[in-house]
């Protein structure tokens, strides 16, 4: 294939070729970095992808999707101009800037930011009505800020596309986009977005594929490269061979209940009956997005409910403390009344003993008086009868003299 001249700018060098054709790096008259592709005319359909790219740019580019600057679908061949998103190599070679150039990195600290943000870009896509069908990693991109972008949609295994060499976007695809790719127009490609979603999301988060991970690692590109060559692939076998493999497990526990809940949404994803899958990547989106609000959520709920158990805990306590109280208050109580008895029979005794002391000396006074009173009755008798005496006495000398 020819470099291609279009107008207005400088064709550079030839920087990857693929199954869908060459891209070439070039700049327009201000020296803007760009990207210029060249479709092989059987390996495309023109114009599926001319729909798809006329409903994107309609309302505005999406961010997150790969602005397309200017296309001709009719040109032979068809051409297309995109942003060009690339580092410069200690060589001085451009690396794309892209997960398949960074695809040893991961899994990472970035894994779950970049899966999520591809899921919103996803979901644009589909609410634009455009399915992606070629999802994998040389087709995620980012921009200056390090923001995921993501280019080359409706190409490769799509419907009427006669022609295609082995991509490892076959390594993505749901059995049933590899069986029937004309599916496409059943609105099934959503689904299928779904599925490859699952797939790329499983490889970031855990390095490995999620089904036919020994034998998809052989024939997948490495960390840099575009494809392997001289690969034939039985995409039927390849449907089959997916299949087989069942349901997909994790190969560790979550680290915590919102990747526990983003991990689930992921597995509903790689679903492999269409019919249980998510029906578009909106969904998915939007519920990966309400994961952590739901985790919260139920950590709140969790905590009130901690919180009355809690408070239902204490006024147990409470009551079984104004138990215990009352208890030992009517304990006290008792000891009380019976000490207040003890008292009261005390005093009563003491107040009958002081009565009879009071009695006896009262008694005792009496008997005082009486007694003083006989003592004095006796004196006065006794000094009556000495005065007679001595009188007598006195008498007797008397009469003697």
């Amino acid at each position: 294939m020819e470099v291609p001249r279009v107008e207005g700018l400088k064709i550079l060098d030839l920087v990857g070729s693929g199954p869908c054709g060459n891209v070439y790096a070039a700049k327009d008259e201000s020296g803007t970095p760009l990207a210029v592709k060249l479709f092989q005319a059987m390996a495309i359909n023109r114009s599926l992808l001319s729909k798809a790219t006329a409903r994107l740019e309609a309302a505005g580019w999406p961010c997150g999707v790969m602005p397309v600057i200017s296309a001709d679908f009719e040109a032979r061949p068809a051409v297309m101009v995109m942003p060009w998103f690339a580092d410069a190599s200690v060589e001085g070679h451009q690396t794309p800037r892209n997960l398949q150039s960074r695809i040893a990195n991961f899994p990472g600290e970035c894994s779950w930011p970049i899966v999520l943000e591809l899921a919103k870009v996803l979901a644009t896509l589909h609410d634009r009505q455009v399915v992606h069908g070629n999802l994998k990693p040389g087709n995620v991109f980012f921009d200056d800020i390090e923001r995921v972008i993501v280019s080359d949609w409706a190409l490769g295994n799509m419907p009427g596309v006669s022609h295609a060499d082995f991509t490892d976007a076959y390594l993505y695809q749901a059995p049933e986009q590899l069986r029937q790719p004309e599916g496409y127009f059943d609105e099934a490609g959503y689904r299928w977005d779904v599925f490859s979603f699952g797939v790329l999301a499983y490889r970031l988060l855990t390095g490995a594929f999620p089904r036919c991970h020994e034998t998809f690692l052989q024939v997948a590109p490495g960390p840099g490269e575009i494809r392997k060559e001289g690969i034939h692939a039985d995409l039927q076998k390849i449907a089959r061979k997916l299949e087989s493999q069942g349901d997909v497990a994790w190969p560790d526990e979550a680290a915590n209940p919102v990747e526990a809940g983003y991990r689930e949404w992921v597995l509903k994803c790689l679903t492999l009956d269409p019919a249980l899958r998510p029906a578009t990547m909106a969904e998915v989106s939007r519920e990966m997005q309400l994961v952590e609000e739901r985790v919260a959520a139920e950590i709140q709920r969790a905590s009130l409910l901690d919180q009355r158990r809690s408070a239902e805990r204490r006024g147990s306590r409470a009551l079984f403390a104004v138990g215990i109280i009352a208890t030992i208050a009517a304990l006290l109580g008792g000891l009380w009344q019976l000490q207040l008895f003890r008292y009261k029979n005390d005093r009563r005794n003491h107040l009958e003993e002081v009565s009879g002391l009071k009695t006896q000396m009262d008694a005792a006074v009496v008997a005082r008086e009486a007694a003083i009173k006989s003592e004095d009755e006796a004196r006065r008798a006794l000094d009556y009868e000495r005065d007679v005496g001595l009188a007598r006495l006195e008498a007797s000398r008397a009469i003697s003299d």
